[in-house]
């Protein structure tokens, strides 16, 4: 299973650290090469600024993303601190028969 051959034309992706895997990671954060920051100074061409400046959407919710996962993380933890103040256990069948 593990040891097959490839057919022609078949790549081996294995040992490619450029793959397929990496591109839509790069795409999904708006990568540009040689991009400039999105931000429009006084003397900068705007058709310039247009075609080089990196789109700052995919960036923003990134990080929208990061500070959602965080925040539902600190909730569920402020709840299960509470829970075990108040029933000294996480065991829901022990919850459930102290809590009548």
């Amino acid at each position: 299973m593990f040891n097959r051959q490839k057919t022609s034309g078949e790549k081996d992706y294995r040992n490619d650290h450029h793959g397929v895997c990496h591109k839509p990671v790069y795409h999904t954060i708006g990568l540009q090469k040689d991009g400039i920051p999105p931000i429009l100074l006084e003397n900068m061409d705007v058709n310039t600024f247009v075609q080089q400046s990196v789109d700052p959407l995919p960036q923003a919710l990134v990080l929208t993303s990061i500070v959602i996962g965080l925040s539902t993380l600190a909730m569920m933890v402020a709840i299960s601190l509470r829970l075990y103040e108040k029933y000294k256990t996480f065991d829901m069948s022990e919850i459930r028969r102290l809590h009548g």
